[in-house]
């Protein structure tokens, strides 16, 4: 008996104080998790079993991000604590297959950083990462993919949120 009670101490993961919801934390830490090591090993290996994987895993990570917004919105740090809103979000950003729930997941988003629940970069990834997938300009220029147009636009709209500048290129001698 002491055995399984030292050995659920040690499995489960401690929450921050004011967590609301440490349960869905969990759930959304775990789906990262997951999330993260089958995009992982899908770089290093290409087999049929890796991509069966790869689409469960992606499946239960839209399964869990509809049901999370369905019930609580955008999950921020004050639900789930600052490493629970990280996990929601990388769940949002790889939801490509899902631009309508992608999209939702941005508006969430947009209303929970103006609420000082979310952090801004975050909204400037899933911004971009939805108008790179709708074939739209960039707005912060974060998708690496060159796509971010006008530097200075993309600068004043950074600044806006509070991020850095992109750095400029100078023109070739």
């Amino acid at each position: 008996m002491l055995a399984l009670a030292i050995a659920v101490l040690v499995q489960a993961e401690p929450h921050p104080s004011g967590v609301r919801l440490p349960a869905l934390r969990a759930a959304l830490l775990e789906a990262k998790a997951e999330d993260q090591a089958v995009r992982d090993e899908s770089k290093r290996t290409d087999s049929e079993a890796v991509r069966a994987r790869f689409r469960a895993s992606s499946r239960r990570s839209v399964e869990l991000m509809r049901k999370v917004v369905a019930e609580h919105g955008w999950p921020g740090r004050s639900l789930v604590g600052p490493d629970g809103a990280m996990a929601a979000w990388v769940l949002a950003q790889h939801l490509d297959e899902e631009p309508a729930l992608q999209r939702q997941c941005l508006g969430l988003l947009e209303r929970a950083v103006a609420a000082g629940d979310a952090d801004a970069e975050s909204l400037a990834y899933l911004t971009d990462r939805v108008l790179v997938n709708e074939g739209k300009p960039q707005r912060y220029g974060t998708q690496g993919n060159g796509g971010a147009g006008d530097v200075s636009r993309v600068n004043a709209n950074r600044k806006a949120l509070g991020l850095p500048p992109l750095p400029t290129r100078k023109a070739p001698p």
